[in-house]
C-alpha cells in the first residue's frame, strides 16, 4: 500500500476513534514527532554518508574549500 493510501486509513481509523484514551495517544504521537531530532529524521543512508565524513575529517583526510573548487571547476 501507498503512503498517501496508509495515511488515509489512519485519518479513517482516528475518525471512527470513540475512546478519549486513544485519541490522547495519537496526540501525544503528534507532540513527539514535533521534537525529534534531525538526526532522526534522516535516512540510514543519510547518516552512513554523515559518520564516514566525520571519519574521514578525523583522519586528516580533508580539502579547503578553495581546493574543492579548483578541483572541480570545470564541473562547477
Amino acid at each position: 500500500m501507498s503512503i498517501d493510501g496508509e495515511k488515509l486509513k489512519l485519518i479513517q481509523w482516528i475518525l471512527s476513534l470513540e475512546e478519549g484514551a486513544a485519541l490522547d495517544r495519537v496526540k501525544m504521537l503528534m507532540k513527539n514527532q514535533k521534537n525529534l531530532d534531525w538526526w532522526d529524521k534522516i535516512t540510514k543512508e543519510e547518516r552512513s554518508a554523515i559518520e564516514k565524513g566525520l571519519e574521514e575529517l578525523k583522519a586528516g583526510r580533508v580539502k579547503f574549500h578553495s581546493q574543492a573548487r579548483k578541483l572541480y571547476a570545470k564541473w562547477l
